[in-house]
């Protein structure tokens, strides 16, 4: 059509013995297709017509001497931008985030091209199978860590749950490797959550953990490490109680970083306790609590605020 064009393009290197992501954007409500090579536009092109989506016809010929391989084709309904689809490329499954998947070949057997699914027709001819050696990778375990007292809790899912066969739990305390302190064996299933309880290690002010995925054909992806502190934690930040010194009334104030338990007891010098302002689960920010002293005598008094990780104590002075 006359009134189609070419908006852009450079030409891309494409060298000989070397894997490239190839990428096609359909966008039929702006009326442009877009080719991608290794995640970069290369040509923009604009149509007049605007086809159906069942218009569509995509053929991958060769009629050069040299013979190239395709290691998978995906054809996705995107969710989100293309350029993220397209980064998703160097994995053996698209991300569910960004597309929906309407298509995957991986050209492993004959069967995957003859009953083909979500698609109308898929004509092939002349096509050799061959083992691949392809950069293209299982995704990494996604590793979180929940922090007590006694015990560290760490849940993760395998976004590769397909490929994954079993799961090293590996630990390292500060400047030393990493070490396995536990193996899960993996599901099939996306949605599934693994966890591991790793008792309390006081000894080290630091700890990292990772997940190990030993997947079935024999590859290997790591999680990110998590870094975890323990010892005095930080939990939340304890100001001096205003006023102070008080008569007979005073307001003590906590500002919590995360949601916790939270205690804070009064106590005379002696270490006696005399009153519970807070015993219980408390959301993170600011909080403020009143302490009437009017049936005590003046003197130094002490305010502890405790949580399952942290304590810290001061000094308030009644003056009557």
């Amino acid at each position: 059509n006359n009134k189609d064009e070419i908006i852009n393009s450079s030409a891309p290197f494409l060298s000989r013995k070397v894997w490239n992501h190839i990428g096609l954007e359909i966008n039929l409500s702006e009326q442009l297709i877009s080719f991608y090579s290794d995640g970069i536009i290369f040509v923009k092109y604009h149509f007049s017509d605007v086809p159906q989506i069942n218009d569509i016809i995509i053929s991958f010929g060769n009629n050069s001497l040299q013979p190239f391989t395709i290691e998978q084709l995906r054809i996705l309904k995107p969710k989100n931008e293309a350029l993220k689809i397209i980064e998703d490329a160097r994995y053996i499954s698209s991300s569910l985030k960004d597309a929906e998947p309407v298509l995957q070949l991986n050209f492993d057997t004959l069967n995957e091209l003859t009953n083909p699914k979500n698609i109308q027709s898929l004509k092939h001819h002349g096509i050799k199978f061959v083992n691949s050696n392809a950069p293209i990778f299982s995704r990494a375990p996604e590793l979180n860590i929940n922090i007590t007292s006694a015990y560290m809790q760490l849940d993760w899912i395998s976004p590769d749950a397909n490929n994954a066969a079993l799961f090293i739990v590996e630990k390292s305390s500060e400047e030393k490797g990493f070490i396995e302190i536990g193996t899960i064996t993996a599901t099939s299933e996306n949605s599934n959550v693994y966890s591991y309880i790793d008792a309390a290690d006081m000894k080290n002010k630091i700890l990292y953990y990772r997940i190990k995925q030993i997947n079935k054909d024999g590859s290997v992806v790591y999680s990110s490490q998590v870094k975890v502190g323990v010892g005095s934690i930080d939990q939340f930040k304890l100001n001096q109680n205003y006023p102070n010194p008080f008569n007979p009334l005073t307001s003590i104030e906590l500002d919590l970083f995360e949601d916790s338990e939270i205690e804070i007891i009064i106590y005379n010098i002696e270490g006696q306790e005399l009153a519970v302002l807070q015993k219980g689960f408390l959301t993170k920010g600011i909080h403020k609590f009143a302490f009437d002293a009017g049936n005590l005598p003046s003197g130094v008094y002490l305010y502890k605020v405790s949580s399952p990780v942290f304590s810290q104590t001061k000094k308030m002075l009644l003056t009557k």
